[in-house]
């Protein structure tokens, strides 16, 4: 029998992405969350440089939460499962930059 479940939503952010990215049991179910794990989440002061790095960095937590939100429905289940909750939801960017949400 499944546990009860104990969180409404859970809304998939950049913090939550890298928690997910260091537990392996996420990481083996979702294979795109282990390039998360080379990506720095806390932006530290400095140049340009780091600038360009952390905007290179976001987009490849975007495109991990694009992947999330184009997950078969199997997988999106196994997610919220896995979450213990009974909605996921997920905001980022499209292609063409507008902002997306998605509710599952």
């Amino acid at each position: 029998m499944a546990a009860p479940v104990k969180k409404k939503r859970v809304t998939i952010d950049t913090a939550m992405l890298s928690t997910m990215a260091a537990n392996a049991r996420f990481v083996k179910e979702f294979q795109f969350l282990s390039r998360l794990t080379q990506v720095k989440t806390k932006k530290t002061g400095g140049c340009g440089g780091c600038s360009r790095k952390a905007t290179a960095d976001l987009a490849v937590f975007n495109a991990a939460k694009q992947a999330i939100a184009a997950m078969s429905p199997a997988k999106k289940l196994k997610l919220k499962e896995m979450l213990n909750t009974s909605q996921v939801a997920v905001f980022f960017s499209n292609p063409s930059g507008k902002r997306e949400d998605r509710f599952f």
